[in-house]
């Protein structure tokens, strides 16, 4: 899918009022996957104002340290409305929370006073998290999707997954103890669980080219980006 293409997919994605389900963008390493989201998704999210939250799983041990990583992100959005959070409400997504307080050791008791030490700090409504680099995370896959069908399912917060699959296919295999006939199946059964929709990220290599060469070679190359 062009650029132009998985943009309106992703916004359509975004706009929707509730969902069940992550989405995943995959494509080969180098492809270009990182430097479409940082220039042309977050450029569409602004105008339609919406909020991103981008989070490299490269090297992540546990699924407590991404409900940390969203949480800080959000406190940080938030700033202005720290000194007065108990007016900051939405979307309290107790997926996050959970995993957090028990990150922190925070005790979430049966009257909830734990819990509203953390949920009047989150709000996730209008915000997309975006977790790169699945392939590259010391989570366990099983783990990862079971965590972040909780968040879809229950809390419905919409999720975008960038990956190179077919290395997550391969890193699966090797860890898996099963025969190899069974592994496509159960793979296949962990994402259908969590992903709605895989689309494919194809590059536009001369587009990005030229991006690269107007972003650090503007004045030099101007004579490129006439016409």
């Amino acid at each position: 899918m062009k650029s132009r293409e998985l943009t309106e997919f992703i916004l359509d994605y975004t706009n929707k009022t509730k969902t069940n389900y992550a989405i995943m963008m995959n494509g080969e390493w180098g492809i270009g996957k990182s430097y479409y989201i940082k220039n042309d998704l977050f450029e569409a999210l602004k105008k339609d104002n919406k909020k991103c939250i981008v989070i490299s799983l490269y090297r992540l041990q546990k699924t407590s340290e991404i409900s940390g990583i969203i949480i800080l992100e959000k406190m940080f959005m938030n700033k202005k409305k720290l000194k007065n959070v108990i007016s900051v409400g939405g979307n309290i997504t107790t997926t996050l929370i959970k995993s957090y307080a028990e990150n922190q050791g925070i005790k979430l008791s049966a009257d909830g006073k734990g819990l509203d030490k953390l949920k009047k700090l989150i709000n996730l409504s209008n915000t997309l998290i975006i977790l790169e680099d699945v392939e590259r995370t010391m989570i366990s896959i099983e783990e990862l999707f079971g965590y972040i069908n909780n968040m879809v399912e229950q809390d419905h917060v919409k999720v975008l997954l960038v990956c190179n699959e077919n290395e997550i296919i391969s890193k699966y295999e090797n860890k898996s103890d099963n025969n190899n006939s069974n592994i496509d199946n159960e793979y296949k059964c962990f994402k259908e669980k969590t992903i709605g929709d895989t689309v494919r990220f194809e590059s536009e290599i001369d587009e990005v080219i030229k991006n690269i060469m107007r972003d650090n070679f503007a004045e030099e190359y101007s004579f490129f980006f006439r016409g």
